[in-house]
């Protein structure tokens, strides 16, 4: 008996809460809209150029 006013209890919970998702048309957002609106958010990097001089010491042996 305690089984079927649970199940009765879920299932008036259950459909209105799958219902409100298409009455509100929550499923029809522009998705192509909001990847442009974060994009926009995110700085673009510069890049930057570093620059170093090496000094490369050789050791030659000359033969007399």
């Amino acid at each position: 008996m305690k089984v079927k006013y649970l199940l009765a209890i879920g299932l008036l919970f259950l459909i209105p809460a799958c219902a409100t998702g298409q009455a509100t048309g929550a499923s029809t957002a522009d998705i192509d809209a909001t990847v442009e609106a974060r994009l926009a958010i995110i700085p673009t990097p510069t890049p930057q150029i570093i620059t170093q001089e090496v000094e490369v010491i050789k050791e030659v042996i000359v033969e007399k």
